[in-house]
């Protein structure tokens, strides 16, 4: 959206009419990037040329239970896929860039703070006619992997990327967090579930204190941390003293087989 409201045209994809600035869009969660995305990043942040960097990513990744804005429904993902975070500290998905004009009536103040060098999924959105988001909401996603070579991160983030996958898989998240049964009885897949969790916290430690990473690049490089998925499997970790307990709340959205969930 821009500050006129008026029809743009790039890449191809067309807006059919002006947009509203209600800001619906924005409050939803930020784009999916695709590869004709790879332009606008740099590992840094904005520049003059691009609009915005490595740290305003976040990945979603392999295996993690991920909401189709299309179909609308929860499932694991079939592949990782990096998006546009949201606002730091913000209680819900509201994509960082949304901004308000002042000036304008409520509900038609939605302002895209990098509207000129916005996400192809931006530029696709119409919400009179989603034939053209729906073209492209599957195709040609980016990875981490094709992020860091574009902007020219250093190549070490990639091994740390890959080491943190291997340990920290969410298939292997998955495999346990299901097996962990109602009530406090001791089980292996309970205890190794704690273990994983307190590896990726300090493995994240790791990369700032020791690998000089940003504290605010993690989310894309590492993807969320895993104590914030255990809600997917209905369960949560809970501090008692000096110790944690993980503990099951309900059944979780997660379905193993991919099987979709109406969201």
């Amino acid at each position: 959206m821009n500050r006129t409201g008026g029809a743009k045209s790039f890449s191809g994809l067309r807006e059919e009419s002006p947009c509203r600035r209600c800001g619906t869009c924005c409050r939803l969660g930020g784009p999916v990037l695709h590869g004709e995305d790879l332009s606008l990043v740099s590992p840094w942040g904005k520049s003059w040329e691009r609009s915005f960097g490595l740290a305003d990513l976040m990945t979603l990744r392999k295996g993690e239970l991920a909401r189709d804005d299309v179909a609308g429904t929860l499932a694991p993902l079939d592949a990782e896929c990096v998006k546009l975070a949201p606002a730091p500290e913000s209680p819900d998905w509201t994509c960082r860039f949304l901004d308000r004009d002042e000036g304008a009536p409520s509900g038609h103040d939605a302002v895209c703070r990098i509207h000129a060098g916005r996400p192809a999924q931006c530029r696709a959105l119409s919400c009179t006619d989603t034939r053209s988001i729906t073209e492209l909401y599957a195709r040609d996603r980016v990875t981490r992997r094709d992020l860091l070579q574009a902007s020219g991160a250093p190549e070490v983030w990639q091994e740390l990327s890959d080491a943190h996958e291997e340990r920290c898989s969410i298939r292997y998240l998955a495999e346990l967090a299901c097996a962990v049964p109602w009530g406090h009885a001791a089980c292996a897949e309970r205890e190794e579930l704690v273990r994983l969790l307190r590896f990726d916290v300090a493995f994240r430690q790791l990369c700032v204190e020791k690998g000089g990473i940003p504290q605010d690049y993690l989310p894309f490089l590492l993807g969320r941390p895993l104590v914030a998925l255990l809600s997917g499997f209905g369960l949560r970790l809970e501090q008692h003293g000096s110790t944690q307990e993980l503990v099951r709340i309900g059944k979780g959205s997660y379905v193993p087989s991919g099987t979709p969930v109406k969201s």
